[in-house]
């Protein structure tokens, strides 16, 4: 169980980062754009991976409690 949970963490981290760092891409660039479209999925994806695997870190520490 541990190795899930630390195997979340880990991934829970870099969707993080990657969603940090690009989200000023789609910020600065121009709406409709190649750059803006590409960069707004790659934040939203980042953005996906935090959310589940917090969902899921969190249910793990529940069933640990």
């Amino acid at each position: 169980m541990e190795f899930i949970f630390n195997s979340l963490r880990v991934l829970h981290i870099i969707g993080g980062f990657v969603a940090l760092f690009v989200f000023w891409v789609p910020i600065i660039t121009k709406k409709g754009g190649k750059l803006h479209t590409r960069f707004g999925w790659l934040y939203i994806y980042g953005m996906i991976v935090v959310a589940i695997s917090a969902f899921y870190m969190g249910f793990i520490e529940y069933l640990l409690i």
